[in-house]
């Protein structure tokens, strides 16, 4: 549980920390994909949607469209993330446009280090409301490795707002 409080009204927020995958989402042709993401959204009032698809998966176009619009009709935010993005001939498209990799890849003798995850978590943030924002860094808390390379720009922000106060 999380509370705060100012001088207007106290607020109290119940979260629970779960990555989950949504189980039945690879049949999309019996899904209702709108009423799974409400059904989704009112069960776990997630943080945030992220969507993973890799190189090569044949995802229906209209069935992400259906994800991305409700989620936007429920205000959950979505990332859109490119997973095991080596395994494709277009990996250079790929890694220009995402560059996120969250575990290291070898193939023939060459090894790429993860990237890109912290600047996705850092963009997440950025983009959710307070009260999700504060479910986020609680979700993160025991993740130091991110908290130390992430520690300048959350800095930078946290000068930000002080500057929204200070004037």
């Amino acid at each position: 549980m999380t509370s705060s409080a100012d001088d207007f009204s106290p607020t109290t927020s119940t979260c629970s920390i779960r990555i989950w995958d949504a189980p039945g989402i690879e049949d999309w042709i019996k899904l209702d994909v709108a009423k799974h993401i409400q059904t989704l959204v009112d069960e776990k009032n997630p943080i945030c949607l992220i969507y993973c698809t890799s190189p090569g998966s044949y995802a229906n176009v209209e069935h992400i469209k259906i994800v991305i619009d409700q989620c936007s009709k429920l205000k959950v935010f979505i990332a859109l993330v490119v997973t095991n993005m080596y395994a494709s001939d277009e990996a250079d498209d790929i890694l220009e446009n995402f560059k996120i990799k969250s575990i290291e890849y070898e193939a023939q003798g060459v090894i790429m280090k993860p990237t890109g995850v912290d600047e996705l978590m850092l963009g997440i943030m950025h983009s959710l409301s307070e009260e999700k924002l504060l479910q986020g860094c609680f979700a993160l808390m025991g993740n130091g490795p991110f908290w130390i390379r992430a520690q300048s720009r959350i800095w930078k922000a946290f000068n930000y707002f002080k500057s929204w106060f200070s004037d």
